[in-house]
């Protein structure tokens, strides 16, 4: 008798899972995944006449959608609809070209637009069950690549096809975003299911300021209480601050950020209450709107207000975004035609992908697992953590943004600059080019890289002119302004851009003057006035206006594999060039030294 209870609980909760997802697909909206691409179209100016020599026209090709790169007004791409096949490699357009083209770019198939809007906005209907795409193997054309976007829990079964969007010939000198493979809005993005934009201000949110809280607590205040009441109970939000680098551009590129969900509002006193303990601390001096009217105070913005809803759960599996040959506006360049483009996320595992690039930003948690980015991948701000695992990566720049960066089991093949807060690298082998003149990979510690661990790793040394695996950059220096008292100094607001200082001059980094007559222990950044920042700390001695101190950023270090070098210079190459003395450098039984 109990076991047949048991049973019919097992069978009972089964169904309530399936009854918490639904499956969708592009082909009940209308889609096909029939697209075609070819290389030899050949078409007057004045005729309807497309030949293609490999082409493999079929009857049912009437009414397809069809696009010839260079054969519309003024060398644009021709779009144009298929009005009759004549035979395997000709068929008649509904549209003269307006220039003649010979080997030309040629895309056709059904234009699945419509369909991916459907299924977007059905989807965004269901945010209490989970979603699952299953998709047909095949191209399908869209001019729309936002469609997953506002979904909270969705799973994309790619089965192998590809994707083309078609955008860039509607708007060839439009936004890069509206051309890329797949855009998913930032989270200060403010967006609806048609987005398309540059940037202007009033498409973007960046949250309200909040006074300083302190890490290790669970509640901030907005600084003003009634902003308190722009949050709900149950909305994951963004805490961030201080620039990381400048504090212009978009999206903002905070030193300090972290990922939590309201537990409870106190909307009288401004009070919001979180699910989880603050990580770091935010002063509520930051500097802000200096220069280009950047974001350095720190703020909390909701991702889950009116116009963004975060992805809390993003799978995607099996598929592959294609370049347009159709594009041909200034933008369209390998490393964004067909960009795959993913922000706005609480949670993604992306496998068995492909596509000529990545941008990758704005989310707390990012798995990619055997995936290939022909050209480019660039880890972009504000990501918590993120594991790239078994993949194939040609170049990887950038990575500043992210809290933790682990690299796992993977190829990298072209020039290699990381440098997040925490990094991890095991089972790897890099055919790579340091963005120095001197290592295979840089790791730009004045960049906020505070650890590095290293598993075992296999090296290509073939190239003469470089002499270390790995290149850090160690230091940064700051220039006093003038001195307020024996504990505050100012720094020109062009000065500390300049040099960079808002990447490592932060609360209890050490510097020195070159002699190491004077040392200074940082124990606030903040802005002192509409020119100047202040940096308040610990003098040995009263510094001087003109005085440069240098902060020798020494991160720990853990080498615990070995790292095996091939190649015909592996015997000139050392594992670090200019490791500051202060760098707690410790090794494991048997690794490399």
């Amino acid at each position: 008798m109990k076991k047949a209870i048991f049973i019919f609980l097992v069978v009972v909760q089964i169904c309530k899972a399936h009854a918490q997802s639904t499956t969708l697909s592009l082909e009940l909206y209308g889609a096909k995944a029939d697209g075609v691409v070819l290389s030899d179209g050949n078409i007057n100016a004045g005729s309807s006449v497309l030949t293609s020599p490999s082409g493999a026209f079929k009857k049912s090709d009437v009414g397809k959608q069809i696009y010839i790169t260079g054969a519309g007004t003024g060398g644009n791409t021709l779009i144009a609809q298929i009005s009759s096949v004549n035979s395997g490699s000709s068929a008649s357009l509904s549209t003269n070209a307006m220039t003649s083209v010979s080997s030309a770019g040629i895309t056709y198939g059904t234009d699945c637009t419509n369909a991916f809007i459907t299924f977007n906005k059905k989807a965004r209907t269901l945010n209490g069950k989970k979603v699952i795409l299953k998709m047909q193997s095949g191209t399908y054309l869209t001019s729309f690549n936002n469609w997953i976007s506002g979904i909270k829990n969705l799973t994309v079964n790619g089965n192998g096809c590809n994707v083309i969007c078609t955008h860039g010939a509607i708007d060839p000198l439009g936004s890069p975003h509206a051309n890329a493979g797949l855009y998913s809005p930032s989270c200060f993005d403010n967006v609806d299911n048609n987005y398309y934009t540059n940037k202007n201000i009033s498409d973007v949110s960046y949250g309200y300021k909040i006074n300083s809280a302190q890490a290790k607590t669970n509640l901030i205040k907005t600084i003003s209480p009634q902003d308190a009441g722009n949050f709900n109970v149950g909305d994951w939000v963004l805490l961030y601050g201080l620039h990381h680098e400048d504090f212009g551009g978009f999206p903002p590129d905070p030193r300090y950020f972290e990922y939590a969900k309201v537990k409870t509002i106190d909307a009288t006193s401004g009070t919001i209450y979180l699910d989880r303990k603050l990580v770091n601390s935010y002063d509520s001096g930051w500097p802000d709107g200096l220069l280009k009217g950047g974001v350095g105070a720190p703020r909390i913005i909701s991702l889950d207000r009116d116009n963004f809803t975060t992805m809390e759960n993003l799978v995607m599996n099996d598929i592959t975004f294609l370049p347009f040959n159709g594009w041909t506006g200034k933008y369209a360049v390998s490393i964004r035609n067909g960009r795959f483009e993913l922000y706005g996320f609480i949670r993604a595992t992306i496998s068995n992908l492909n596509a000529p690039a990545a941008y990758l930003g704005q989310g707390k948690k990012l798995i990619i697992n055997r995936t290939t980015f022909k050209y480019y991948c660039e880890p972009d701000k504000v990501l918590d953590s993120t594991i790239i695992r078994s993949s194939n990566i040609t170049s990887m720049t950038n990575a500043g943004g992210l809290n933790v960066l682990q690299l796992l089991n993977s190829t990298f093949n072209g020039p290699l600059n990381a440098s997040p807060r925490v990094i991890y690298m095991d089972g790897n082998t890099f055919n790579t080019t340091g963005t120095t003149s001197q290592s295979l990979l840089s790791i730009a510690f004045n960049k906020g890289t505070d650890s590095i661990k290293i598993g075992s790793n296999i090296w290509n040394c073939t190239n003469r002119a470089r002499t270390a695996l790995f290149s850090p950059a160690n230091s940064i220096k700051m220039t006093v302004g003038s001195v307020v008292d024996n504990n505050t100094v100012t720094v020109p607001y062009t000065a500390f851009v300049r040099d960079k200082n808002s990447r490592q001059v932060t609360p209890n980094a050490i510097g020195y003057t070159a002699n190491k007559s004077n040392k200074f222990v940082v124990k606030r950044v903040f802005r002192y006035d509409a020119d100047n920042i202040g940096v308040m700390g610990t003098f040995t001695q009263t510094p001087n206006p003109g005085d440069v101190f240098v902060f020798s950023l020494a991160p720990n270090i853990q080498v615990l594999g070995k790292q095996t070098k091939n190649g015909s210079f592996a015997g000139q190459y050392k594992l670090f060039q200019n490791v500051d003395t202060k760098t707690n450098l410790m090794y494991k039984a048997n690794s490399y030294k």
